[in-house]
């Protein structure tokens, strides 16, 4: 393929990505194109807000991929339904930021409220296993009145966790044993993004952890040049309870990874990569 037809290819690449998102397939092609944009951004030194950027793109894409290739009508999450806002988030620490800078520019008086509910959910729910904070009704310091006050700037668990039953939500909440029903369609979303961020970041020599948000985002909030500091490689969330998923890595995931970060940087695959 010449340098000419790889940009053609590239570009309608990025067409679609504008147009409708990943699929629900997994297409190497668009998952390459996708981690490639996201590389580009986090290597742009010129830019002090680029994990922030980098995280918006990814959740901007996502959101045309929920809205081009999922069936809203058998969710009955809506406005005010606030069951799974107890759940433990775990994100990445781009999508921290972001939803710091989101906090930042709020007027002083809004900014200190949501820092002080931040701070009153992580002393309340820091030292108790993520059960155990469900059971006991510990809310996202997000939250206020049953609706997420940064919801522009939710991480992609917050965007893919749906439910096709709020009677199930409701009755684990109530502590019943429940099975909540999640079309697979938001799994599999879940997965393409979060694997497309956490390819770019080691692509980038970035840090990949997936951090329980609301310990991150107070350390994000009160550190002064907090993504500056982790842009240069200083551990900033150090302390801060880590996603079981984001320890030790499946072999296949792993593999993966290697594979999407390789293709995006145009180097050459692992052999024989599981691509499936």
């Amino acid at each position: 393929m010449t340098r000419q037809q790889r940009r053609a290819r590239e570009k309608a690449d990025q067409d679609t990505l504008r147009r409708s998102g990943l699929p629900l397939q997994r297409d190497m092609t668009l998952l390459f194109a996708q981690t490639r944009v996201l590389l580009r951004i986090l290597k742009n030194t010129a830019s002090p807000a680029r994990a922030a950027e980098a995280a918006r793109h990814n959740l901007e894409t996502l959101e045309r991929s929920i809205r081009y290739h999922t069936d809203p009508a058998p969710l009955e999450c809506r406005k005010g339904c606030s069951f799974c806002c107890h759940n433990m988030v775990a994100a990445t620490a781009p999508e921290i930021f972001l939803l710091a800078r989101h906090l930042k520019a709020l007027r002083p008086a809004d900014f200190q409220a949501a820092l002080a509910r931040i701070q009153a959910v992580d002393a309340a729910g820091r030292d108790l296993p993520p059960l155990q904070r469900y059971r006991d009704h510990i809310g996202c310091g997000l939250l206020v009145d049953g609706l997420c006050s940064a919801y522009e700037a939710r991480p992609t668990p917050c965007r893919t966790m749906v439910s096709a039953s709020v009677a199930a939500c409701e009755a684990s909440w109530r502590g019943e044993p429940a099975r909540i029903p999640v079309p697979q369609s938001f799994g599999h979303l879940k997965s393409s993004y979060s694997f497309s961020l956490i390819a770019a970041l080691r692509g980038a020599g970035l840090d990949t952890g997936i951090y329980e948000l609301n310990h991150a985002l107070r350390i994000a909030l009160e550190t002064d040049d907090a993504e500056a500091r982790w842009l240069a490689g200083e551990d900033v969330f150090a302390g801060v309870q880590r996603d079981m998923a984001s320890g030790a890595v499946q072999p296949q995931t792993e593999l993966f990874l290697s594979v999407l970060a390789a293709g995006a940087a145009g180097e050459p695959l692992p052999a024989n990569p599981w691509i499936g």
